[in-house]
């Protein structure tokens, strides 16, 4: 593409969100980075979204837009679904943050572990990146090591044990204010070699657990090979079981 074209798009995107670009000018003056999420930064303007219903948004100069990640893919039913906008007014009235533990939670827990046999207990939090410091965190705790096995271009949060290697260059720190100890405790290898899985556990006894993304690195856009998921499973196992002799 030239560059006469590429200015030629830019000015026409600008041209449409004279609002936006309002938005962003105010966001710039009190947001960290002017976005609420990095992802979300973009060149002249990022979007902001006015409303939305099904798989498609409106931004705050009208302009229409298909969503394919519908709210990065939690909203599973699409935006402003009748039911779920009901079932989520009902519970409003009887009040929106008690504190305290709630029948529904129990609930929800029971639905998951059904979902998913392999969830044998269930703790909610607010965010993946939580979700996986905790799970590395209890790993850890469990075996009584500190290394993590993790590959090349899988996603996991933006907590420091796993904020390198998920973009290229995949040896490069992924974020500035990581301590330069966590990279003791990170072993890093592209995915898809069963084979120099099996020869790192068997070589290392100081890993304490593998973090994958199951479904394809870079939230399932790559996706991954069902043989390697297997026999991950497998060798992790295996690993596991020849720890437990010791």
């Amino acid at each position: 593409m030239s560059m006469t074209m590429t200015t030629d798009l830019i000015q026409d995107y600008a041209a449409r969100r004279t609002k936006s670009a309002e938005h962003f000018q105010r966001a710039r003056r009190v947001l960290a980075g002017g976005v609420g999420h990095d992802l979300r930064y973009f060149e002249p303007m990022p979007l902001y979204i006015a409303r939305a219903r099904g798989a498609r948004k409106w931004d705050v100069d009208g302009n229409e837009y298909i969503d394919f990640l519908l709210g990065n893919g939690a909203l599973l039913l699409g935006h402003a679904d009748s039911e779920v906008g009901e079932a989520v007014m009902r519970a409003m009235a009887d009040g929106s943050h008690f504190g305290n533990d709630h029948p529904l939670q129990i609930e929800w827990a029971e639905w998951i572990a059904r979902l998913v046999p392999s969830a044998e207990r269930v703790r909610f939090v607010n965010s993946g990146t939580e979700a996986s410091a905790l799970a590395l965190r209890l790993a850890r705790a469990h075996t009584g090591r500190d290394k993590i096995l993790r590959f090349e271009g899988h996603f996991h949060g933006w907590h420091d044990d796993v904020v390198h290697g998920f973009s290229p260059p995949f040896e490069a720190d992924g974020s500035l204010g990581v301590s330069r100890q966590v990279r003791d405790n990170l072993v890093l290898i592209p995915d898809g070699d069963l084979d120099r899985v099996a020869d790192l556990l068997a070589a290392d006894p100081e890993i304490a657990a593998a973090i994958l993304e199951p479904t394809g690195a870079s939230w399932g856009r790559v996706p991954l090979d069902v043989e390697f998921l297997r026999g991950l499973r497998e060798i992790t196992r295996a690993a596991r079981s020849r720890t437990d002799l010791r």
